[in-house]
């Protein structure tokens, strides 16, 4: 079992006063297109809006505001 479920809830309070903190800090990391791929292969998730570069360019600026490929996490 993971350990972090072992540990007792956080209060609400307990995160509001964590607010402009830095926990948890971790080194960057690239997200390139191959790595998106391998992702993408792993979730099984092959849909062109995750793996092809191309397609944010062939809709309309309103409809794609950040004007480049977008990944997200999960």
């Amino acid at each position: 079992m993971n350990e972090v479920w072992k540990k007792p809830p956080v209060s609400l309070e307990s995160y509001q006063a964590m607010v402009g903190q830095e926990i948890g800090v971790s080194s960057w990391h690239t997200v390139d297109q191959d790595r998106i791929n391998v992702y993408a292969d792993v979730i099984e998730d092959h849909q062109f809006i995750h793996v092809d570069p191309s397609a944010p360019n062939a809709r309309p600026n309103s409809a794609r505001p950040w004007r480049t490929a977008f990944s997200r996490c999960r």
